[in-house]
């Protein structure tokens, strides 16, 4: 809720009770985000970082080195090292797995680029294509141009109304024997 938006009806001389009744909040709280000195931003609590040390803490060059010879151990196995070797007392929580993923990231996969990321890889390959048909088209026609034409013709051509009906009239369909539905072949590869 952003009650500095009804600062022009305290202008007009509204009353905070009648403030407080259109906001929908107490008439405190709009007296005191509306009064000459109020606040321009919402409070803030204070950080609690560094308040209390972490139990892992003493443990955190070990699990570094450890990390460095295997950087796929999970934090399970983490734990049940520190425990056994180290007496360590503290539970597995959100420490030992954030430890493993942010210090020691896994290898760039498809799913960690995002929707941007594939829209611009895809873009760049067909770029490429398009760069190599408009600079060496020889290469371009023996290599790629026989592989695109079959993709587009499996994708397009081969399939739809019109390719139902001439498969219909050809006499290459079946009739589905429970559902009655017309079975139409399609095409697996083109050579």
């Amino acid at each position: 809720m952003d009650i500095r938006r009804y600062a022009p009806l305290r202008a007009a001389g509204a009353s905070w009770k009648d403030i407080a009744a259109q906001a929908g909040c107490d008439w405190r709280t709009a007296k005191k985000y509306l009064s000459p000195g109020a606040p321009t931003a919402p409070p803030r609590a204070s950080s609690r970082a560094g308040t209390a040390p972490r139990l892992v803490d003493p443990f955190t060059d070990v699990i570094d080195a450890w990390l460095a010879d295997d950087p796929r151990l999970r934090a399970t196995v983490i734990h049940e090292r520190l425990v056994a070797d180290y007496g360590f007392t503290g539970q597995i929580t959100a420490w030992a797995q954030l430890l493993v993923f942010t210090e020691h990231p896994a290898p760039m996969s498809w799913r960690a680029l995002g929707p941007l990321g594939a829209g611009l890889t895809v873009a760049a390959a067909v770029g490429a294509v398009l760069v190599w048909w408009r600079v060496h088209p020889a290469t371009f026609d023996r290599f790629a141009a026989p592989r695109l034409r079959s993709t587009w013709r499996r994708w397009t051509v081969y399939r739809g109304r019109r390719w139902a009906q001439l498969m219909s009239d050809t006499g290459l369909t079946r009739e589905h024997r429970h559902t009655g539905d017309q079975l139409v072949p399609r095409v697996l590869r083109v050579r």
